[in-house]
């Protein structure tokens, strides 16, 4: 249950940040790093597309 609770306050967390403006951290070498973005290959494929959308938004 503590384990969960952990991960729930850094994803949590994270979300805040992008919330607030702070990037997504793609790099291997950021995987330790509260603003790493990559959870799996399928949260990597969605954070993609929703990239894509919003740049064909800010583009029309």
């Amino acid at each position: 249950m503590v384990e969960l609770l952990q991960k729930n306050t850094v994803t949590a967390t994270h979300e805040l940040g992008n919330a607030i403006g702070i990037g997504d951290l793609y790099s291997v070498v950021n995987k330790n790093k509260l603003m790493y973005g990559i959870e799996n290959r399928t949260e990597m494929h969605h954070k993609l597309l929703i990239k894509q959308m919003q740049k064909r938004l800010r583009d029309n």
